[in-house]
């Protein structure tokens, strides 16, 4: 089946709906993991927007961003698009995402994304005060980065426009220290497994977008303070360099 996973919380109800009409025509099913308790008037109200039955919603303790990977241990045998609930995702999505993955120019790659990062030792990601500049750029990991072309693997995927195949992470465990660095854990999960992660050939069309809704919301991008920055430029470092 294709799953997509959502990760999400009660400050984004009002811009979910969006996401799940976008994906579900897509899928088999959306699997939403909700972060907190949520009424019942609440999910009521968030299925009366949606268009389309086939999504189920597990609550979840506060795991962030990092409860769409609950998917990959929910749904083994599955392959698995991991998605964010403030994107839009256009049409044909998902099978060109899908197509990536099972393309023979892709032969040998388990992990396909729409953006990402490439490092390199001493890269300047991991310098805090760089990686919050180049996390505050507007629409930052979909814009065309010039290091990377076609067939050029990935370091750090964008794990809300990421597929993957669930069966080759089934003995990996979620650490709670990439809470609000998702992108870093599944780095961290592909490096230490040695699967590639590339980047989709058709990354240069707009087939996700942030939400109108957002407009003057809180997001990754306007959110990232130096103390997060801090922090996730050590992860990427320790990951990298072996060095804490």
């Amino acid at each position: 089946m294709r799953i997509a996973s959502i990760a999400t919380y009660r400050d984004r109800l009002e811009v979910l709906p969006d996401a799940i009409n976008s994906l579900a025509p897509q899928v088999d099913l959306v699997q939403i993991y909700f972060n907190g308790e949520l009424g019942w008037g609440e999910f009521r109200t968030l299925g009366e927007k949606l268009n389309h039955k086939n999504w189920k919603l597990n609550i979840v303790e506060d795991q962030a961003d990092l409860s769409k990977f609950n998917a990959i241990f929910d749904y083994p045998e599955d392959i698995i698009f991991l998605c964010d609930d403030d994107l839009i995702y256009r049409d044909r999505y998902i099978s060109r995402m899908e197509r990536c993955l099972l393309h023979s120019q892709f032969i040998g790659s388990d992990v396909i994304s729409l953006g990402g990062k490439v490092l390199k030792e001493g890269d300047e990601l991991m310098n805090a005060n760089n990686y919050k500049a180049c996390c505050s750029k507007r629409y930052g990991c979909f814009m065309p980065n010039p290091e990377i072309v076609f067939s050029n693997t990935l370091d750090i995927p964008l794990s809300g426009a990421t597929v993957l195949q669930a069966k080759h992470f089934q003995d990996c465990v979620i650490d709670p220290k990439y809470k609000y660095a998702a992108d870093i854990q599944l780095f961290k999960w592909c490096r230490d497994k040695d699967l590639l992660i590339k980047r989709a050939f058709n990354c240069n069309k707009r087939l996700a977008s942030y939400s109108p809704k957002m407009k003057g919301k809180e997001t990754i991008f306007n959110s990232f303070t130096q103390p997060k920055a801090d922090h996730v430029a050590k992860l990427i470092k320790e990951i990298f360099t072996g060095q804490i």
